[in-house]
């Protein structure tokens, strides 16, 4: 196997574990634009943004030596080769970069309960038409009777 190919393995994981030790260190601070734990629940409040993003740190780390592991040992007992090892590698890193997200959404709906906005009902496109429908022959009625 090709040495760029071992080396591609092992980004994510490497990348996992730096991102969590920095983040770790120092949470992403509330109204940051590019980085952090950004839901609808982590938005809610300033005490759910910053438990979001002090959680996000250490998964990261965690999950990152866990793949970093997995990796290493694929190498050993390996059914792929090639290629497919480094798309496996890849597909699987995919996965343990979103896994703390579901985590994180799963603890902070527990804690934190459901974000105001999402209690409301959302009107769809549809709705919306038969509101505005609505409102214009509310209109038209009106300029009717003033005639």
């Amino acid at each position: 196997m090709d040495e760029a190919q071992i080396i591609f393995d092992f980004v994510i994981p490497i990348l996992l574990i730096i991102f969590g030790a920095y983040f770790t260190k120092n949470p992403v601070k509330k109204g940051a634009v590019i980085f952090g734990h950004r839901t609808r629940r982590s938005k809610q409040s300033e005490e759910a943004w910053d438990y979001a993003n002090r959680r996000r740190g250490p998964l990261w780390k965690k999950f990152g030596a866990i793949l970093f592991i997995i990796v290493a040992i694929s190498y050993f007992i390996n059914p792929l080769s090639g290629r497919d090892l480094n798309l496996f590698h890849f597909i699987l890193g995919v996965v343990f970069v979103f896994i703390p997200s579901i985590i994180i959404e799963g603890e902070l709906k527990r804690k934190f309960g459901e974000p105001e906005d999402e209690k409301k009902p959302v009107q769809g496109l549809r709705d919306n038409k038969k509101i505005q429908k609505q409102q214009e022959s509310k209109k038209t009625q009106n300029k009717s009777s003033k005639k």
